[in-house]
């Protein structure tokens, strides 16, 4: 059994037997990237970095008057309290209960200054891994700009 396709006598080759010329125009070489979008994008890193330290500038002074409001207000209550333990007339259940409440209020403090420490400690360490995220993003961008230019010609 022969196949028709393959025993047909009429096929043409493809190949031309005359010799073939060179482009005396080379062929432009696209840029691997668009100037006017890779500024655009610049410019968007650029801000992104702005509105992210202004933000950690607002959230850490925001803690910090936080901060600030509730440790006066915890001297308050103790300053308060310290004056009526002054008195002389006071039951001893009462005085228990503001050596309770004086106790309470600097356990409060303690805990809000412990809390605003680690808050601090976590923007800063936001603040300044952000520059190393943003150089390995570009680098990863560069070596994959890089090899798909090199893929490209490789199989071109």
């Amino acid at each position: 059994m022969t196949n028709d396709i393959m025993d047909k006598d009429n096929t043409m080759s493809v190949g031309l037997n005359k010799p073939q010329g060179i482009d005396a125009e080379p062929t432009r070489q696209y840029p691997t990237y668009d100037e006017i979008r890779a500024g655009k994008l610049v410019d968007e890193v650029i801000a992104t970095i702005k509105d992210d330290r202004s933000n950690t500038k607002r959230a850490i002074s925001a803690d910090i008057a936080s901060t600030a409001r509730v440790q006066n207000q915890n001297d308050c209550v103790i300053a308060a309290c310290e004056k009526e333990l002054q008195r002389r007339d006071l039951s001893d259940e009462r005085r228990n209960e503001l050596l309770d409440r004086m106790s309470w209020a600097a356990e409060t403090t303690a805990y809000a200054n412990a809390n605003s420490r680690e808050f601090l400690h976590q923007q800063l360490d936001h603040s300044h891994k952000l520059p190393w995220k943003i150089i390995l993003f570009f680098a990863a961008l560069a070596v994959g700009g890089i090899s798909s230019t090199a893929l490209t010609r490789a199989t071109a």
